[in-house]
């Protein structure tokens, strides 16, 4: 049997894992799942995921963080993501240009383990028009 305690300056994590977690929260211990990128213009992908694991939160998740790498110009761009959502759509990308996205979790503490590369293509110009629909 468990007996839960309010302890001042501290916050009960979760009471369904494994173990009774009593602690300052600390940085989350996995990386958000089920990482998906995909085209979603000549010049933007969308990138989704879902949650960190409940068990490996390790406190409140503040925000995510996409990390959008170019290797064609070897550039880094890092784009914040609110808690409140798991998805975004990255723009002013190039155009029919490969992209690798890495998406990764924080608390007030820091950052988590990022997720694994996903991999995408912006659409090819005269591919996709401003409607949305693709040419045959």
């Amino acid at each position: 049997m468990f007996m839960i305690e309010h302890i001042p300056g501290k916050e009960i994590i979760d009471t369904k894992c494994n173990a009774l977690l009593l602690s300052y929260p600390t940085e989350p211990g996995a990386a958000p799942s089920n990482v998906r990128a995909s085209p979603h213009s000549t010049t933007s992908i969308k990138v989704e995921w879902d949650s960190v694991p409940k068990c490996e939160r390790n406190g409140k998740i503040t925000n995510y963080i996409v990390e959008v790498f170019n290797s064609t110009r070897d550039e880094v761009g890092y784009v914040n993501v609110s808690s409140d959502y798991r998805s975004e759509v990255i723009e002013d990308l190039q155009e029919y240009t490969n992209y690798s996205v890495l998406v990764y979790a924080t608390t007030a503490v820091g950052e988590g383990p990022p997720s694994e590369y996903q991999n995408t293509t912006t659409h090819q110009p005269g591919s996709y028009k401003e409607n949305k629909t693709f040419i045959a």
